[in-house]
């Protein structure tokens, strides 16, 4: 397979790992209906999915180091395909939410393996290439993705939604069949044992905790809104499929804008002080929330204006967080990333399953979340500061 080939099958698997958890969020109040079950037990589809996903990858990783990456790949991409065959076909919110906790475990796959290619495959220049068209693809996904469920969800139903999943997973098997193993002979390979006291070794270094928490409070920012979000606008607000799924649109390009100027910024500005105006913007938005609670009636304006802020603020905080995080392990940076994707999905898990169980969804119930985490992750970061030896610049 070409090295043309095998950068594109890369991409193509990161699109279907992504594509998972936001095609089908305009299905939420849908799926209620449909299935006769409260918006909560919907919304725990969403959790189990990111619970699989998460915990699936410190698996992958080990294993597929040690026994190649193709056979993991083509497990993954199968679990992935025969359970969104599953849940468009599912008549019970239970058979929903098995299949997409085991839909979640093939999208592990998808993520964590195809990060390991690239570095079998590519290095120098080659991987710096492949790098950025990573990132502008994890950019347009949540962009593009809700937007397109929305449609479907209007004209199709909700079940087409996971059929368009199945179709682009077998697409992905196929290709995935035409790969060839990238990883060296088999007495090469590492030890399932050695990465197990990797991960260990990294779970204890004191200093990985703060950038990390950091980090898990931002995914589960935008977690509470992607499971809240088609609720509120959907039905508190009550606002169409598509119109919910433009609105989503304009968020993500919040993030994606504030990502560039971040980028912009960090030439010439210290880093410190960006994280800060981060800060400033979420204390700003969450304060809005609460002011919006004085309004009788809850607008689209009112609800995303605070949100846009928190996403731009969130797109200033994250990247430095996550350049810390992994500047700790040089010589562990697989292993280091693995848990760190892990973690930060794990996060995005809770804060999910606590969104399910609150008594209502609506702007107080979010509001509050959001205070709570923006006080946990001021805290955090301040642990940054302590825990690292005096004059090392952060």
């Amino acid at each position: 397979m070409k090295k043309q080939s095998v950068a594109i099958l890369i991409l193509f698997l990161m699109v279907l790992a992504q594509l998972a958890t936001d095609l089908y969020l305009p299905s939420f109040p849908a799926i209620s209906s449909a299935l006769n079950v409260n918006l909560s037990s919907v919304q725990l589809t969403f959790s189990v999915f990111l619970a699989g996903f998460a915990i699936s990858q410190l698996i992958y990783g080990p294993l597929c180091d040690r026994y190649g990456r193709k056979p993991f790949l083509i497990i993954g991409v199968i679990l992935y395909f025969l359970m969104a065959i599953l849940s468009a076909f599912s008549t019970s919110i239970t058979l929903l939410l098995i299949s997409r906790a085991i839909q979640g475990i093939g999208a592990g796959a998808c993520s964590v393996i195809p990060r390991a290619i690239m570095r079998d495959c590519f290095s120098g220049r080659e991987l710096e290439k492949i790098t950025i068209y990573q990132s502008i693809v994890w950019s347009f996904v949540p962009i593009s993705a809700p937007l397109l469920g929305s449609y479907v969800q209007h004209y199709l139903g909700w079940e087409y939604n996971f059929i368009l999943l199945a179709i682009i997973s077998l697409l992905a098997l196929i290709m995935c069949l035409f790969f060839r193993e990238s990883i060296a002979e088999k007495e090469n390979r590492l030890h399932v044992s050695y990465a197990v006291k990797q991960y260990l070794s990294i779970i204890k270094n004191r200093k990985f905790y703060s950038p990390l928490l950091c980090a898990v409070c931002i995914i589960s920012f935008l977690t509470a809104f992607n499971v809240s979000a088609p609720i509120i606008i959907q039905k508190t607000i009550g606002l169409s499929t598509i119109q919910y799924g433009w609105s989503v649109f304009i968020v993500a390009i919040a993030f994606m804008v504030a990502s560039i100027i971040n980028r912009f910024l960090s030439s010439w500005i210290e880093t410190k002080k960006i994280v800060i105006s981060g800060f400033i913007l979420i204390s700003i938005s969450v304060l809005l929330m609460f002011v919006s609670l004085l309004f009788s009636h809850l607008t689209i304006y009112l609800f995303l204006v605070p949100i846009v802020l928190i996403q731009m603020g969130s797109a200033f905080i994250f990247p430095s967080n996550a350049a810390k995080a992994m500047q700790i392990f040089p010589d562990k940076a697989g292993k280091a990333a693995a848990i760190f994707g892990s973690s930060i999905f794990l996060g995005g898990t809770i804060v999910s399953f606590i969104m399910s169980i609150l008594p209502e969804y609506n702007l107080l119930s979010l509001a509050v979340v959001y205070s709570i985490m923006l006080f946990a992750m001021a805290i955090f970061y301040r642990m940054q500061f302590l825990i690292q030896p005096t004059g090392e610049k952060l």
